[in-house]
């Protein structure tokens, strides 16, 4: 449906110059990334990566098992890495809009350092080239100490390319050249609620009815229209009031709603990997033959992850994920992911 219309924007030349400004994309915390509108400060200079074999990211995840090489030129230095991790995501940014977030990550000489690009998600085809514009399509190098989860140094990219060189099995492969110059930005201290991590007491829990379908594994790769129909409620999370009690390192999440949805009570929320501003709540592996699944596939647990950063003691973002796969064993590594945008409140 989108051949006519994505073949003639690859071939219209980008006239004039590079924007000197741009804007990162609200896409929930993620360690070293940073959002907001910019300004390019004077003088960029030629970035390059590439991205092999980035394997798609699930809830609680901050690192991909793909390869992840990048060479960047900013701010009189060059900040580079070789053999870092590479992983890419569907994300919902703050307009709605569906976007693909591909990322290298490595630690080099006791620094973080992370390459994101985001691009809409419908445009990410084998073969493809993305041009970069600063607000549809930007890219964004940061870093900071290792162990840490904000960045002391942060520079974006508002032209160049992005080639997808190939999508087999789910995994992504990816070259990007562009021009990268630093920007300053704002950064927002971790959240913290009544001394813990939220805000302990009655809250309701809410789900938003469509969910960003991905599917990877060479079994089930391009199976997403299989689930055209899903909403929340054939997905049974089931929204309601549940009982929160945090403390300073992890919090526990219960009630009617929390083990109808993830099949556990209580859910125990603990921190991400390598991502201190998320919590995740695992639920039940086993397979759960009462949520309804396309023929052929079984739905094998769901989980939840809380965004910490900007917790108030009344409004809680989080995300829940339903897993479907043909091979309940874990061996094939098919699975097909139901992202659900979730909101608590009080």
């Amino acid at each position: 449906m989108f051949a006519c219309c994505l073949a003639a924007c690859d071939e219209v030349a980008r006239v004039g110059a590079t924007p000197d400004h741009g804007h990162l994309p609200e896409l929930g915390a993620r360690a070293l990334y940073v959002a907001g509108d910019f300004t390019l400060s004077p003088g960029a200079h030629t970035g390059q990566a590439t991205f092999r074999e980035a394997s798609l990211l699930t809830s609680g995840q901050a690192l991909g098992t793909g390869r992840g090489d990048f060479s960047i030129g900013a701010d009189a230095g060059l900040r580079s890495a070789e053999g870092g991790t590479a992983g890419f995501e569907a994300v919902v940014d703050e307009r709605g809009r569906t976007l693909a977030l591909i990322v290298a990550r490595a630690t080099v000489n006791g620094e973080a350092r992370a390459l994101f690009v985001a691009v809409p998600y419908t445009e990410v085809q084998a073969g493809r080239t993305l041009h970069l514009d600063g607000t549809d399509r930007v890219a964004l190098y940061a870093s900071g100490p290792a162990g840490g989860t904000g960045s002391t140094f942060a520079a974006a990219a508002t032209g160049g390319r992005l080639t997808i060189d190939a999508i087999v099995g789910g995994k992504l492969s990816a070259t990007l050249v562009a021009d990268f110059a630093r920007i300053e930005l704002d950064l927002p201290d971790m959240a913290v609620v009544d001394g813990g991590l939220f805000a302990s007491g009655t809250w309701t829990l809410a789900f938003q009815a469509s969910p960003v379908v991905m599917c990877g594994g060479g079994g089930l790769a391009g199976h997403e229209p299989d689930f055209a129909t899903y909403d929340a409620t054939t997905a049974r999370l089931t929204a309601g009031p549940v009982e929160l009690i945090a403390g300073k390192t992890e919090a526990t999440l219960s009630g009617a709603a929390i083990l109808s949805s993830f099949g556990v009570d209580p859910m125990t929320l603990t921190v991400a990997p390598d991502d201190p501003e998320i919590y995740y709540g695992a639920g039940s592996a086993a397979a759960d033959p009462q949520r309804v699944a396309p023929n052929g596939l079984v739905s094998v647990g769901a989980t939840l992850a809380v965004r910490h950063d900007n917790a108030t003691d009344h409004d809680l973002e989080a995300t829940a994920i339903v897993v479907y796969t043909d091979d309940p064993t874990g061996a094939t590594g098919n699975k097909c992911l139901l992202v659900f945008a979730a909101h608590m409140s009080r």
